[in-house]
């Protein structure tokens, strides 16, 4: 569950935007490391229009430690992006668009990182 993001591959799949987001996301993937997860959920994604996806999507699928899953799978997360009312458990839950979502992702995992950083030098 450390620093997992899940958000809406209906909200991604059906975008100009796609690239974008997945581009986005490889940056969240670098920024937090080892420790990264997303999950994408979906509602209404046809299996033809999911193959589509991960076809045209493989690499940085395989790069990214990812999971495509059903809306209603219980599961904890860390930071939630909920646009079509997701229940999943979160920590952190931003309500909005899948591009400021991940952008208030990366702004929550700097100041953690600073956080961690001040820290550091304080107990030197």
């Amino acid at each position: 569950m450390r620093f997992s993001l899940r958000l809406s591959l209906d909200d991604t799949i059906f975008l100009d935007d796609e690239e974008k987001i997945l581009e986005n996301i490889k940056y969240c993937s670098r920024l937090v490391g080892k420790s990264f997860k997303v999950i994408f959920w979906n509602d209404n994604v046809s299996e033809s229009d999911l193959n589509k996806f991960v076809k045209r999507n493989q690499e940085t699928l395989f790069q990214l430690n990812t999971k495509i899953t059903k809306k209603n799978y219980p599961e904890q997360v860390w930071f939630l992006i909920n646009s079509n009312g997701d229940k999943c458990k979160a920590t952190y839950t931003f309500s909005g668009s899948v591009i400021n979502g991940i952008a208030s992702y990366i702004k929550t995992i700097k100041h953690f990182q600073r956080i961690d950083k001040d820290e550091d030098s304080y107990s030197r």
